[in-house]
């Protein structure tokens, strides 16, 4: 569960044929990381920092470019999606008006709460607004999962989960098997896989309330 992270950042390591050996001692959980090194042996390479805003996700494209989320939780908030740009700058994306919700707004079509951000074997692009802030309940059902072209930073499609979970439920993350194209999102708060066709757009809910979703109190 990502529900209750009391850091204002976060370390996000990526490995490239890396072993447990190749791990450096001494590093604090401060710095979002990248470890794609030529040499299993050759330090890790900063990438981004942000020690103002509660992030939880990245995702990297093929060709490189990086993208990291912040929820609207407790606590400073300005974007929920961005690209990163340098070491401490990054960009609203896809652009400033889909970052741009607040209370009392239409939320289909901006993010209201971003969990986490994912890009596939196809290197397609999926963003996860499970629209609760504050993880209080889902803002007018305007949970969703989005797909962006990464070729045109343009929104391809939204797929609107309207009733398939509850307004109590906390969508949280997504795997996508590209070969049946197919996703598979986790409900965190109630306990539940959401199961979407991505070529249809059907979904359904499995597993809710069992107890290999549930976790042990």
């Amino acid at each position: 569960m990502k529900h209750f992270i009391f850091l204002f950042t976060i370390t996000i390591i990526f490995f490239s044929n890396c072993k447990k050996d190749d791990l450096m001692p001494g590093k604090t959980n401060t710095d979002l990381l990248s470890a794609a090194p030529s040499k299993a042996d050759d330090p890790l390479e900063l990438m981004y920092k942000d020690s103002l805003y509660q992030l939880t996700g990245v995702a990297v494209s093929k060709n490189g470019r990086l993208f990291t989320n912040y929820p609207l939780w407790e606590g400073p908030h300005k974007d929920n999606v961005v690209e990163v740009t340098s070491l401490h700058t990054s960009k609203p994306y896809p652009n400033a008006n889909w970052n741009s919700w607040k209370k009392g707004e239409d939320g289909s079509k901006k993010w209201v709460c971003v969990q986490a951000v994912h890009i596939d074997d196809a290197n397609r692009m999926w963003v996860v607004d499970p629209a609760s802030p504050y993880i209080k309940g889902v803002y007018q059902h305007d949970y969703k999962l989005v797909h962006i072209n990464l070729t045109t930073d343009k929104v391809e499609r939204i797929y609107k989960f309207n009733y398939v979970a509850d307004k109590g439920s906390y969508i949280n993350d997504i795997r996508v098997d590209v070969a049946s194209n197919f996703a598979y999102l986790t409900n965190s708060t109630e306990g539940g896989i959401l199961v979407v066709d991505l070529t249809t757009g059907k979904m359904r809910q499995v597993l809710q309330g069992d107890p290999s979703v549930i976790s042990n109190p």
